[in-house]
């Protein structure tokens, strides 16, 4: 098993190639970004850099939180952390597909995806977390990812205007 802070780490490397690469291969869509109340603006590496790092900050309190009680409810924000990661590192494989070309985040995708399904897993059967109660926080981490990275980059928009 991939442990959460194996996770963590995969997700600080994976963040780090869409700093790194952030204006590589192929860009966000501007007319999605206007439904999120986004611009492509909101992508400029110094604006990027403070997002991520505040996911990676959110992400790394709920890893060490879960890592060290044994309680169902730490079992599930467990769960839906990594439930989370997982449709990010899909997203980046589902566009590099569709788009057929690289998007910044798709070569770590792979390795983010592979460690949160183990995490999940994992989790699932060391707490004992039934089948139905694992697919609520699948769903529940899945649905709060899209919103965490629009309110993220929100948060940067005030501290890089």
């Amino acid at each position: 098993m991939i442990g959460q802070v194996a996770l963590l780490a995969i997700f600080t490397a994976h963040n780090a190639e869409e700093i790194a690469f952030g204006t590589s291969g192929a860009q966000p869509d501007p007319r999605v970004l206007r439904r999120l109340g986004l611009s492509v603006i909101d992508y400029r590496a110094d604006r990027l850099t403070i997002a991520t790092a505040a996911l990676t900050m959110v992400v790394a309190c709920a890893t060490t939180a879960v890592d060290r009680p044994r309680t169902r409810t730490a079992g599930y924000i467990a769960i839906g952390t990594a439930s989370a990661l997982a449709a990010n590192g899909a997203g980046h494989l589902l566009r590099a597909a569709v788009l057929r070309r690289y998007n910044p985040g798709a070569a770590t995708a792979p390795a983010l995806l592979a460690a949160s399904i183990s995490v999940i897993r994992a989790v699932q059967q060391r707490d004992d977390i039934t089948v139905g109660r694992t697919a609520l926080a699948l769903a529940a981490g899945a649905t709060a990812s899209v919103p965490a990275i629009v309110a993220s980059l929100h948060g940067a928009r005030w501290l890089r205007p």
